[in-house]
């Protein structure tokens, strides 16, 4: 048995998506639940069943799996009796080690932990399993929007908060790019018309659209969050290499493990950087056309079969260890 621990609060954040996706693939090889101390999104609650922890239940023996190293965990986790725990990383949060330390000591069993980027586990220090998050790619795979005689369209989507934006500079970058002829289109930005972002940039709310629906209507995707917010893994690029979009993504986050410059995508370190890489992919349609190819096949290579069975294989797999 398989218990999967997470807020699921937010009905578009990476960590539930995660949760959901494990959820899915896990549950066709053995019984999996998901359980949560709070009240979950309904938009989750429609998807999956998630089971609400209080007095009359809790997730018990089996492996625990805890998404998310950012809420605490309640006095249930010492009488949960696991035989196995698994800690997911997939933030750059303060104290994983405090975390990794408490859950040892209250369950009495070694703490594994994955992290969602090489990256990530790096700047965490302590070793683990790096897992980039699962993604359904195939929803996302569809045949190239044309180009034809309309504005080339720039777009990203994310969370509706300030760490995924950067507050300064990407209202500079999308006022020069429309000044230069382009339609911006930014799915989770709206707070950006108070920072200066110009009118003509399309801004709407997070998941107005679907997500595949929204990428195809685009010609070429750009990333980059807050200066103090280090993207560990970046599953919204993902998606877009999947769609077979061309990426310009700045040059800190765990997603430079896919998006290689000039190879599978073009990564850039100031604004100016990026209006070039962007006007050249519009200019170039050889070379958009080439980087969105090379983004797809880097997608394929990275969630083949292999993928989904080792992550199986990890999570049912036999690597229970008492705390030291």
């Amino acid at each position: 048995m398989i218990h999967i621990v997470n807020p699921m609060w937010n009905a578009f954040g990476g960590s539930e998506q995660r949760v959901g996706m494990l959820y899915s693939t896990l549950r066709a090889r053995g019984a999996v639940d998901v359980w949560s101390e709070l009240a979950p999104d309904r938009r989750w609650t429609a998807k999956i069943p998630v089971r609400r922890i209080d007095a009359n239940q809790q997730p018990l023996g089996g492996t625990l799996v805890v998404v998310g190293v950012y809420f605490r965990l309640g006095p249930w986790l010492a009488t949960a009796h696991p035989r196995r725990v698994i800690l997911v990383v997939n933030t750059l949060t303060p104290g994983v080690h405090a975390v990794a330390l408490d859950l040892a000591a209250r369950t009495g069993r070694k703490v594994e932990i994955v992290y969602a980027s090489e990256a990530l586990r790096v700047k965490v220090g302590l070793p683990g399993h790096v897992e980039p998050s699962p993604i359904d790619t195939r929803r996302f795979t569809r045949p190239r929007r044309p180009r034809g005689e309309a504005s080339f369209v720039v777009g990203r989507l994310s969370r509706d908060v300030p760490e995924k934006h950067d507050p300064v500079e990407d209202p500079k970058l999308y006022a020069e790019l429309v000044r230069q002829g382009c339609t911006v289109r930014i799915m989770g930005g709206t707070h950006l018309s108070k920072l200066g972002c110009p009118p003509e940039v399309e801004l709407l709310r997070e998941g107005v659209r679907d997500a595949a629906d929204f990428l195809h209507d685009l010609d070429c995707f750009v990333y980059r969050t807050h200066p103090a917010w280090f993207e560990t893994f970046g599953r919204v690029i993902v998606e877009a290499m999947a769609a077979g979009l061309p990426v310009v993504a700045h040059a800190s986050g765990g997603y430079l493990a896919m998006v290689r410059h000039g190879e599978t995508g073009l990564v850039f370190r100031t604004t100016d950087e990026a209006v070039r890489h962007i006007l050249r992919l519009r200019d170039e349609v050889g070379l958009a056309a080439q980087l969105g190819d090379a983004a797809m096949r880097e997608v394929e290579r990275t969630y083949g079969q292999g993928y989904w069975e080792r992550l199986t294989d990890f999570y049912f797999g036999e690597h229970a260890a008492p705390a030291p």
